[in-house]
């Protein structure tokens, strides 16, 4: 056994609840989609009162330029659980093919994953146990993802691939994980709106999560 070698390699994806407020954080052609500059913050905090429990903070800003059919955005996210937090920067860009009822928008986003583990938050039996030597490690992973949104003034759906291509000083690779979610919106009277809306988040090796809103 000590000459057999393989790779294993793990993958996360942000799991972001509040997307319903700003889709521009799990599909970049989401952007410019309100026809206006819109910025949106949010803060997930999961699992209260655990030592190492998920929080996740985010802010989104999109806008559409002069002509309404090239659109630009940018996410900051950063999210915490044990020893790891990550921050997470995108620039989004999408093109909207507007027409009279409805409007079709391909995205594109590159952006940059930041790692950092602290062992120092490690507490073991040993405390001179090699394995876990107090240090902190740090590692920055460019990434690039696409997405299609489509939407008309009752209904909305969207598809993106978050990372279809990503980049560290060992390997790159491509992900299979996807982002598909649709809603609509049901007018009661006046101004006031129900949006049912459901999403379905995959990702290679881990079981089908959705969210229904």
């Amino acid at each position: 056994l000590l000459f057999v070698v393989e790779v294993s390699r793990a993958q996360y994806q942000q799991f972001y609840s509040q997307y319903i407020y700003s889709g521009l954080l799990i599909n970049p052609a989401y952007a410019g989609s309100q026809d206006a500059l819109n910025i949106t913050a949010a803060y997930r905090n999961q699992w209260t009162g655990f030592t190492g429990a998920p929080k996740s903070y985010s802010l989104a800003a999109h806008t559409p330029l002069r002509n309404k059919k090239v659109n630009l955005g940018l996410v900051v996210a950063a999210e915490s659980f044990g020893i790891t937090s990550k921050t997470e920067v995108n620039l989004a860009y999408a093109y909207r093919i507007i027409k009279k009822e409805s409007s079709l928008s391909f995205g594109l986003q590159a952006g940059l994953d930041l790692y950092k583990e602290d062992w120092n938050k490690v507490v073991t039996t040993d405390p001179n146990d090699p394995n876990f030597i107090p240090r902190i490690e740090n590692k920055t992973i460019p990434k690039f993802g696409g997405g299609v949104y489509y939407t008309t003034k009752k209904i909305y759906a969207g598809l993106a691939l978050p990372t279809l291509y990503k980049i560290d000083a060992a390997t790159s690779f491509s992900s299979l994980a996807m982002n598909l979610y649709s809603g609509i919106l049901i007018n009661v009277k006046n101004d006031v709106v129900i949006k049912p809306s459901v999403l379905l988040k995959y990702l290679p090796g881990s079981p089908l999560q959705y969210d229904i809103t």
